[in-house]
Order: C-alpha cells, then sequence, then structure tokens
C-alpha cells in the first residue's frame, strides 16, 4: 500500500489540521475530491495506508474522514471503530463500491455518520464537509459559553469575598485575605502585596505573600518592579480613580486565558478601595503612629521618620542606623511579639524608634548612631532575649535574630539599609556557627568542629560565611596590621583580642594599633580550657570581622568570618558567657 500525500503547497502542512482526510487507492474517487474542494482554505489529505490514516486523525483532529471501507479487501471497516476512538469529533463517512454495500451496513454498525456510493458525488462531498464544519463552530460556540459562564460564575463569587475586605480589622489583614482569595480561588502560585509605607511615601511595604517569599520587604517603586520582572511575576497597580493605593504582583493566572484581564481588574477595584477605606480609618483611630497591638510605633510613622533622619545626615554629615528584629518562629503567638517589643523598649534609648512591621518583625532606628553604637544595642538586645523583666514571675521563651546596618557605609537610603541588615541577620542565623555553638561546651570544642566542617565543605561560600585559614606564623604580623588598617578605614574601631602567653596574635595587634587614632584594643586573657585558642574581634563603622584559631607549630590554623555569628562567639568569650 502506498503512504499519506496532500494536496496544495507544501508550506500549507499545517493548514490541513482540522480539514478532510480521505482513505482511498483509487484514482478517480481522488480525482473528484480534488475537483469539488478545489480551493478549499484547508485542502483534503489523501492516504491509501490504514496505519497511516489512524495516525493523522490522532494527530490532525480532522473534520470529517471519507474511508473507501473496500479498502485492503474489506479490512478498512475496521478502521470506522478505530477512528471513532482517535477522532471522536470527526464525522466517519463510509464509501461502498456498488458491489459491496453490505460492507456499507458493517461501517454503519460500528460508529460510521454515513455511507456514500464510491465514487461520490461532488454535492455529496460538499454537504458533508459543511455539516462537519458547522458542528465543529457549534461545538466551539458551545464551549466558548460555558467558559464565558463558569467564569462569570467565578467573577460574581471572588467579588462577594473581595467585599468582605473592607472589614478587616488593618490594610494587613486585608492583604493576607486577598492573598488567600488569589490563591485558592484564581489559583494563582505567587502573590505579594505592596502599598505605600506612608502617605506620599516614596518606599513601599510588603504587607502580605504567598509563594514570594523572596520579595523584599520594603522598597521603592522601581526596585519592586525589577525583582518582580527579575523572577517573572506580572504587576497589577490598585488605583483608586487617579491615586495609586499599592501593587500587587503574581504569577500562575495563566489558564484564565481570555477572562484575565478582566478578573485581574475585578480584584484591583476592590482591594483598592478596600485599602483605601481601611487606610482612612486607620488614621482616623489612631493618627498612624503606634500600634494597637503592641507598644511599638508604626511602620508607617517609622519610614516617615527615617525619611526626616536621612535628610539630616545628608545635609550634616551625621550617621544613624537601622536594627532589624524577628522572631524566629513566625506562627508564635501575639504574645512573643509583645514580648519582644517590651524588652526591645527597655535596652533602647527614649529617642530611638521602634516600629513593628508585622506579626513578627520589628525594626529600630537608632538616631545619632554610628556602626559601633548599633553593634552594641543589637548586642544588647540579643542579651535582652535571656533575662527576665520586672513584674514578670514567668519569662517567655524568644529566639529571634538581629541585624543591624549604618547610613552611609551600608546604604543611602531605608530600603537599602533594612536589606543589609535582613542580610546579616539572616547570615548569621543561618551559618554553621550558629548550629554548632548550640553543640559544644568550650571555644576549643568549638573551633575544632568548626575546622571540621569547613574541611568536609567542598562547595563555595558566600564572603560573609565561614572560611578557613592556614598561614606562617611570621605572617601572622602583616595580617594584624592589614586587618588594624581595613578597621579604621570608616572611622574609629573596636579590637577585641587574646592575650596567651608569651607572644601571640594579641602583642600583634597591639603593636599594629599603636598611634593609630580611633583604634580601642581590648585584650583579654584566655580561660585555661582554651589556653591554646587564639582570637580576634574587629568591630568597625563599616562591618564587623572575627578571627579564631590556634597555633600549631610552625603555622597558623583559623576560621574567620565577617559573620556576625562569629563576632559574637568571640565576644561572648572575652565577656565571660563562653569559656
Amino acid at each position: 500500500m502506498g503512504g499519506r500525500s496532500l494536496s496544495g503547497p507544501p508550506e500549507s502542512g499545517p493548514s490541513s489540521a482540522r480539514g478532510v482526510l480521505v482513505v482511498t487507492d483509487d484514482p478517480a474517487t481522488r480525482a473528484v475530491f480534488e475537483r469539488a474542494l478545489v480551493g478549499a482554505t484547508e485542502p483534503p489529505s489523501f492516504t491509501t495506508s490504514i496505519e497511516d490514516a489512524l495516525e493523522c486523525a490522532q494527530h490532525e483532529s480532522p473534520d470529517v474522514v471519507f474511508v473507501e471501507v473496500g479498502l485492503g479487501n474489506g479490512a478498512a471497516v475496521a478502521l470506522i471503530h478505530h477512528l471513532r476512538a482517535a477522532a471522536g469529533r470527526a464525522r466517519i463517512v463510509a464509501m461502498v463500491r456498488p458491489d459491496a454495500v453490505e460492507l456499507g451496513a458493517q461501517a454503519l454498525s460500528l460508529g460510521a455518520s454515513g455511507i456514500v456510493i464510491s465514487p461520490p458525488a461532488g454535492d455529496e462531498i460538499l454537504s458533508a464537509v459543511t455539516e462537519a464544519r458547522a458542528r465543529r463552530v457549534d461545538s466551539v460556540m458551545r464551549e466558548r459559553l460555558l467558559a464565558d459562564t463558569d467564569a462569570a460564575r467565578l467573577a460574581s463569587e471572588v467579588a462577594r469575598e473581595l467585599l468582605t475586605l473592607g472589614a478587616e480589622p488593618s490594610r494587613r489583614a486585608a492583604a493576607d485575605a486577598l492573598c488567600r482569595i488569589v490563591v485558592q480561588r484564581l489559583g494563582a502560585t505567587a502573590i505579594a502585596v505592596y502599598v505605600p509605607a506612608a502617605e506620599r511615601a516614596r518606599e513601599l511595604i510588603r504587607l502580605s505573600e504567598h509563594g514570594a517569599a523572596s520579595a523584599p520587604a520594603v522598597g521603592d517603586e522601581l526596585m519592586v518592579l525589577a525583582h518582580a520582572a527579575e523572577h517573572g511575576l506580572e504587576a497589577t497597580r490598585l488605583e483608586l480613580g487617579r491615586e495609586s493605593v499599592g501593587l500587587i504582583f503574581h504569577s500562575g493566572l495563566e489558564w484564565h486565558a481570555r477572562h484575565k484581564a478582566d478578573l485581574l481588574g475585578l480584584v484591583s477595584g476592590h482591594a483598592a478601595a478596600a485599602f483605601a477605606l481601611i487606610g482612612a480609618r486607620e488614621q482616623a483611630q489612631r493618627g498612624a503612629i503606634k500600634d494597637p497591638g503592641s507598644s511599638a510605633y508604626t511602620f508607617a510613622y517609622f519610614v516617615d521618620v527615617a525619611g526626616r533622619e536621612i535628610d539630616k545626615a545628608r545635609r550634616h554629615g551625621r550617621r544613624f542606623s537601622v536594627v532589624t528584629a524577628t522572631l524566629a518562629d513566625p506562627e508564635g503567638p501575639e504574645a512573643h511579639s509583645v514580648e519582644l517589643a517590651e524588652r526591645a523598649l527597655s535596652t533602647v534609648r527614649a529617642t530611638d524608634v521602634l516600629a513593628r512591621v508585622d506579626d513578627h518583625e520589628f525594626y529600630l532606628l537608632l538616631s545619632e548612631t554610628g556602626g559601633i553604637g548599633a553593634h552594641h544595642c543589637r548586642r544588647r538586645l540579643l542579651a535582652a532575649l535571656g533575662r527576665a523583666l520586672p513584674g514578670k514571675p514567668r519569662r517567655l521563651h524568644l529566639d529571634a535574630t538581629f541585624g543591624s546596618a549604618t547610613y552611609p557605609h551600608d546604604g543611602a537610603d531605608l530600603s537599602g539599609l533594612l536589606r543589609k541588615a535582613k542580610h546579616r541577620a539572616d547570615a548569621a542565623h543561618s551559618s554553621i556557627v550558629h548550629r554548632r555553638r548550640r553543640d559544644v561546651e568550650s571555644l576549643d570544642d568549638l573551633l575544632d568542629s568548626l575546622l571540621w566542617d569547613i574541611a568536609a565543605r567542598d562547595v563555595a561560600v558566600p564572603m560573609d560565611e565561614l572560611r578557613a585559614i592556614e598561614l606562617p606564623l611570621v605572617d601572622l604580623v602583616g595580617l594584624a596590621h592589614a586587618l588594624v588598617g581595613e578597621a579604621l578605614r570608616g572611622g574609629s574601631a573596636l579590637l577585641v583580642v587574646s592575650a596567651p602567653s608569651g607572644p601571640g596574635l594579641g602583642a600583634i595587634v597591639r603593636a599594629a594599633a599603636v598611634e593609630r587614632p580611633g583604634a580601642e584594643v581590648r585584650v583579654v586573657a584566655p580561660p585555661a580550657s582554651a589556653a591554646g585558642v587564639e582570637a580576634l574581634a574587629v568591630v568597625a563603622e563599616h562591618g564587623s570581622y572575627a578571627f579564631l584559631g590556634r597555633r600549631e607549630r610552625s603555622l597558623f590554623r583559623a576560621v574567620h568570618s565577617s559573620n556576625t555569628a562569629l563576632v559574637d562567639v568571640v565576644l561572648d568569650w572575652a565577656e565571660g558567657a563562653m569559656v
């Protein structure tokens, strides 16, 4: 048997889909079809192979199939049944020769839509093709109407749920509800909701997210839009009249196709009205200054104060710092957030501004405070988690991460400072130093454990993670001078160093810092349990650094990092908190 061929130019191949398929080996029958369908936008396909006919029906879904049932000594009759399964929407017409009419009855019993005497007349061909295409158009229209009906029903249900957003107690609660609706009802795989941090503020704050945890918690519009584009998120602006009240970023709504724009318009309109209503209600109730659940300020007030602090620092060349505080358990009870706020307020100055960002995160603005002061404040906050407050019979167990950043070394705007502070906090919390510290009791054991971990790790690590170093003892002098010089690059610096018996790291650092303005060196005698360990912590205006190691014959093996987890270990040891 011969193979399949297409009439018409080769470039029209794809257009034969949803066309006419003719299964015959009779040249006269083929000629009739070519004359009847001349000029058709979808030229007929011809084949003499039963196998090829079945493959064509599966891949091209033709509107109508004409089958010469006498083909292959009557074997083509069985093709009728298989075509019905492979192309269920096709109209199947059995062509029978006058001397084999009984094959037509078998074809009808196997699912053929009709029979014609072969070769068929042109009117019979056109009638079958026209009827099949009319059925296809009717089916497409019916599917579209069903889709429109489903979309209208979905829009009605979503609108009914969106109407409840305005009754939420806060914009954050409304954003959480909005994310839940868009994810559950519209099938979004990711969504993040942003609103201006304060009236006429350029900074946007992320109120809620689902599947978009990497979206920045705060930032200007250009930064947030750039992040969304980088992660394949579409942006929809929330507008009320000519006023923009926020942005939502989303992905995963492709399956709504024609109705996507209408559904997003519905969501954005209701959400914009709800956020504007809640914002006005919040401002009327408490002037958008104090957080109702704690003694902290609102984030809107924090942004306003930070903006004034930045303007003052730029004009007068001053410094200020921010500290981020995040509860390690985001699902913890409200009491944890309240107690974290109380402990922070009992630690900081009255002029410092503590603001609650969400249920488990706080930001602290330290006016007229440089990097060293921010470092000491972060250390005091960590210590505050471990002590009882006056009048508190029971102390809640709190686990929080803290990070600090200073203007202008770590950023020239609020969003940059907060990103830097949060990065430092996250890096410290995820560091192997933080994890290993819980497993050992002495500085000596910790050093061995860290060296073992680094040796077992064969992947590249970021600069603020832990690294190992091995150098000749004579190179310690050059290293100390380089560290002191780098520490003083941004102004004054604090250097805490161990002083073992005899010449060592402590003596070298003291010599390197002699007559260097701004260098404060504190020398600490190591305990007997860590007599062989030498340590150095550097706290500078533009960051911190720690170095922990021991002498082994003519070499010095150590670990070092700018990660605050290692810095805290050395400082805790120097203050007697770790042996």
